[in-house]
């Protein structure tokens, strides 16, 4: 069988070329040998995210316009927490840290947690998308694992733009109360499967153990037994893991609101009987080209959903080519965790990549099947 190889959140936006045979990053290309090795290692591009700390804070130029970064923590514990940011567009520029202090800007701006800010002048002055990580000390950890990236606006001396950032959330405000930003209200933050019959969780404030309820295909699962100690707890069900049905569990909160998260099965990936429901031995994964059709297959047995984006370039638009996709398609969920399109016509010469839904989080990435692959491909 296959081993085990997830769908993992990717770093950059990653095109994967319609082809056989050979894997490009950058400029550089390593074709690949009948016995699966590369015949020299690749070589890397350089990226804006160097593990280098570089810590700016000072405000030098009073006037300049800024960007204020406010963050907000469900435990207001923001000890070593920083914002590693670069300039993306018009060109990529070298990334620094900067630290989060008390947000004392004007009411209609904060956000009641931390705030760190830049200044253009200083630093990025043509700067028109910001790329950010939210990060503990020098990638001890990270808040959430996608980049993410802002477009910043024409702005005057004086001038501000804001951003709105939640942990764990990864949409981003550009105005306090912004619909389309992140949400300061309580949640579950993980929950996931430790046995086939057991699910550990953890919610944003202290939980009632009586709130807490599992939907297998949205039917109530009975519960064996709930042990919750503040925020975090477990439930065991009477009835092992189905892995055909998707699973979410359910908590009251605070306000009243009851509130679901999706269950994953990080806990059992290694297990015999994940192995048995999602081992996947087929020889068409990946893109499969003909003279009428292409087919794609991937395995990603822990996404909720799967969307395929093509591509006419695969170069960024940054480089001169583009970053939104000339087609997308929904891929039908298949057998033993495999997601399956065909799309009539020859797409040799285009290039793809997926939208994985994990969780409620959507990342683009490449295809871990790919025979080549575009610039920043991995």
């Amino acid at each position: 069988m296959k081993k085990i190889l997830f769908m993992g959140l990717m770093l950059l936006t990653v095109f994967t070329f319609v082809a056989c045979g050979g894997v490009t990053t950058g400029t550089t290309t390593n074709p690949v040998t009948t016995d699966g090795n590369t015949t020299n290692a690749p070589t890397t591009n350089p990226t804006t995210q160097s593990p280098t700390t570089t810590q700016k804070t000072t405000i030098v130029d009073p006037d300049s316009p800024k960007i204020f970064i406010h963050y907000y923590r469900f435990n207001a514990d923001y000890t070593d927490w920083n914002i590693w940011g670069w300039q993306n567009k018009p060109t990529g520029l070298d990334g620094a840290a900067y630290y989060f202090e008390d947000d004392d800007t004007a009411v209609e701006y904060n956000f009641g947690g931390k705030v760190t800010v830049i200044n253009i002048n200083e630093t990025f002055p043509e700067i028109t998308r910001l790329g950010l990580i939210v990060r503990k000390g020098n990638w001890t950890a990270k808040d959430i694992d996608a980049d993410r990236f802002v477009d910043i606006p024409a702005m005057g001396q004086n001038e501000e733009f804001h951003i709105y950032l939640v942990e764990g959330d990864e949409r981003i405000g550009t105005f306090l109360g912004d619909p389309d930003g992140p949400s300061k209200n309580p949640k579950l933050k993980y929950a996931y499967f430790t046995d086939l019959d057991v699910i550990k969780f953890e919610g944003t404030e202290n939980l009632v153990a009586e709130s807490i309820v599992v939907k297998a295909d949205d039917i109530s699962q009975e519960i064996l037994e709930r042990n919750v100690l503040g925020a975090i707890g477990t439930v065991t069900l009477v009835d092992e893991i189905d892995f055909s049905k998707v699973y979410t569990i359910e908590a009251t909160f605070s306000d009243t609101i009851t509130r679901s998260f999706p269950v994953t099965f990080d806990g059992i990936y290694d297990s015999a009987e994940f192995e048995m429901a999602f081992g996947y031995d087929g020889d068409d994964l990946g893109a499969v080209v003909n003279e009428t059709n292409t087919s794609f297959r991937v395995w990603a047995p822990v996404s909720q959903s799967v969307t395929l984006n093509i591509y006419d370039t695969g170069t960024p638009e940054e480089l001169g080519g583009t970053d939104t996709p000339i087609a997308t398609y929904e891929m039908a969920k298949d057998v033993l965790g495999t997601f399956y399109h065909v799309e009539e016509g020859n797409l040799h010469g285009k290039y793809y990549t997926y939208t994985v839904n994990n969780g409620g989080i959507l990342a683009e990435v490449v295809d871990p099947y790919a025979k080549s692959a575009g610039v920043n491909g991995l």
